[in-house]
């Protein structure tokens, strides 16, 4: 079976972006990380996390952020900068 070069691209960027989405939706959102067994919570657990990619992409979209990485990336680095500011005070009292 022979496929034309253009067809080959144009299929592997199709299936590159789909493996990049569920990349992010599992880093990003946390997909798969739920401490349940009950099929309702694991259901809403994932729902949610269906919803939150949503919304980081809907975001990207628009210009607000530049990646789905980028608003993690800025919460961890308000969490380790209040974690430093407030060892350093605990450390000078």
């Amino acid at each position: 079976m022979k496929v034309a070069y253009g067809h080959f691209v144009h299929v592997h960027r199709q299936n590159w972006s789909i493996e990049c989405y569920h990349r992010a939706l599992k880093q990003v959102c946390h997909a798969e990380r739920f401490f349940v067994r009950w099929m309702q919570a694991i259901g809403n657990h994932v729902f949610c996390a269906l919803r939150a990619f949503l919304k980081l992409e809907e975001r990207r979209c628009r210009g607000l952020i530049a990646s789905w990485y980028e608003l993690k990336r800025h919460l961890i680095d308000q969490a380790v900068g209040a974690f430093i500011h407030q060892m350093a005070a605990q450390h000078s009292a």
